[in-house]
C-alpha cells in the first residue's frame, strides 16, 4: 500500500512539473504572438 501511495505522489509531482512547463511554453507562445502583432 504504502509503494502505491509512493508511486502516486511521484505521478502528481511528475505531472505538475509537466503542467508548468506546458503554461511556461503557453506564456512564452502569447508573448512572441504579442510581438509579431506589434
Amino acid at each position: 500500500m504504502d509503494q502505491l501511495l509512493e508511486f502516486l505522489m511521484l505521478l502528481k509531482l511528475r505531472h505538475q512539473r509537466t503542467n508548468q512547463q506546458l503554461l511556461r511554453l503557453k506564456l512564452f507562445q502569447l508573448t512572441n504572438n504579442k510581438q509579431s502583432a506589434f
